[in-house]
């Protein structure tokens, strides 16, 4: 019964806190493996957990891909293809070495999450648009953000983010709009 309570717990306040900033997953990891789940099961059954509502936050701002028609795909296909090498790094990483690099992990995660706003106005201060860069550089932000996702997972929002300003999307509705379906296709494929 306790066992319950903490998952179900620990998934409602996730929830939450992805529904208003992100980092759900810094609360849902701990509490499996606190109930015993190896590491690399427990990542694994955070990720299931997760496309749903990335499915979910991307059918609700649907209206905002009307903007944005024509970088779908280019972004869909970086974030699958970098989700498919994640996953194959993830599924052979040992157990016990994937329990070593946690750590590293999840500091990385609460350190793109803490640093989250001067990362959007740092990247907010460049313009690829008119140095010729409008997709290449933010394509392999997302294929990296791809690999990471799947095989971790904890702060992507805000690495998608990143990757999104940079190729031109300014407009918070119409960025979230498009973290969702990618995170949705990180999140499926991982």
């Amino acid at each position: 019964m306790e066992a319950f309570f903490i998952s179900f717990g620990s998934a409602f306040l996730a929830g939450a806190i992805n529904a208003v900033a992100g980092g759900g997953t810094l609360i849902t990891f701990p509490a499996l493996l606190w109930l015993g789940l190896d590491p690399v099961v427990a990542n694994i059954t955070n990720t299931v957990a997760l496309w749903i509502g990335s499915l979910s936050g991307a059918f609700g701002f649907r209206k905002e891909f009307k903007e944005i028609k024509s970088l779908i795909a280019p972004f869909f296909l970086s974030s699958a293809l970098g989700a498919v090498a994640g996953a194959l790094l993830l599924l052979n990483t040992p157990s016990q070495t994937f329990r070593s690099v946690v750590p590293f992990l999840i500091f990385f995660a609460v350190s793109m999450l803490a640093l989250s706003e001067a990362i959007k106005r740092l990247i907010s201060r460049f313009s690829f648009e008119e140095r010729g860069l409008y997709l290449p550089l933010p394509l392999f932000l997302q294929f990296l953000t791809g690999v990471y996702g799947s095989y971790f997972g904890a702060g992507i929002g805000i690495m998608m983010l990143a990757s999104l300003t940079l190729s031109g999307i300014h407009r918070i509705h119409t960025a979230n709009a498009l973290k969702n379906l990618l995170g949705f296709s990180i999140n499926l494929l991982g």
